[in-house]
């Protein structure tokens, strides 16, 4: 859990530009971009999916430690 989940990647960017240029081809673009952005999970999104997974793991630790308790 190092990572700055914040911090803007190469992936983003490029992710971003791929996006936006996908947009701007005549007649099909905007769709084909909303298609990418469906099939193509932005690197961004991916971090932080696994982020809160990794804080879901150490609470689910903590809580079988019994040293939180979800009902309070």
């Amino acid at each position: 859990m190092n990572q700055d989940i914040n911090k803007t990647t190469k992936k983003d960017v490029t992710h971003s530009l791929t996006k936006g240029v996908i947009g701007t081809i005549p007649v099909i673009g905007s769709l084909a971009s909303k298609v990418l952005g469906l099939v193509v999970r932005p690197p961004l999104e991916k971090m932080c999916a696994k982020w809160m997974n990794e804080v879901a793991e150490k609470l689910d630790e903590l809580f079988e430690k019994q040293q939180i308790d979800y009902n309070e």
